[in-house]
């Protein structure tokens, strides 16, 4: 009969955020395709000539997902018919782009963005700018408490640790992002340089089971 002891481990990190993540949703539609993408074009050059205005590289604003679609609806007549009616071309484009956190920068964006003539959708979230060494720091935490439960529960059965011989771990991904709600709506032109204002810290847990031989 195999003598061993098998121990969950939970590991726990907090960490301040140290990069402000901001995606945008730019829409641009027309009943003519050239019209459309002309537009499209146009909201993008007001976006990035108005953040280059205040010092960010070109490339700083970075596309993740662009999409031109044809737009219908259905229509009802007095006869109970059903029409296809075309609407027109959508251009949809996804950008993203990412600081490190600084309130003075992250309102001076705002203003930037909200000075423009795109008038984009926007998302503001708070992360951290090297989430694998995150990820490193929680799993040296998880077994860490697995070594100490085990040292404590065989020494109080008197035994002692022998070799670490299984170790079951479920990868997955992880948010690594603040649980700060940042609302931006109708006050975003007047958002001012010097708001002030702290992030809470990103707390992650995580759990992986070792099993070590007992002496």
């Amino acid at each position: 009969m195999d003598r061993t002891i098998t121990v969950r481990g939970t590991g726990k990190v907090s960490l301040r955020p140290d990069q402000v993540e901001i995606t945008l949703t730019l829409t641009a539609e027309n009943m003519n395709y050239d019209a459309a993408m002309d537009a499209a074009a146009a909201q993008l050059e007001s976006l990035r000539d108005a953040l280059t205005a205040i010092g960010y590289d070109k490339d700083a604003l970075r596309t993740t997902n662009f999409d031109v679609s044809t737009r219908y609806d259905y229509r009802h007549d007095d006869k109970g018919n059903n029409t296809r009616v075309f609407l027109g071309y959508a251009c949809t484009q996804n950008l993203r782009m990412v600081f490190p956190f600084d309130t003075a920068r992250l309102g001076q964006t705002l203003s930037a963005i909200a000075s423009c003539t795109a008038d984009p959708e926007l998302n503001v979230r708070f992360t951290v700018a090297d989430p694998s060494s995150l990820s490193d720091e929680l799993l040296r935490s998880a077994a860490g408490s697995a070594r100490q439960k085990a040292e404590v529960l065989a020494a109080a059965s008197g035994v002692r640790l022998g070799q670490l011989v299984k170790v079951w771990y479920s990868w997955g991904d992880r948010d690594f992002t603040s649980p700060t709600a940042f609302a931006v709506g109708n006050g975003l032109l007047r958002a001012k340089a010097s708001m002030a204002f702290t992030p809470e810290n990103i707390d992650l847990t995580d759990q992986a089971t070792f099993t070590w031989e007992i002496l």
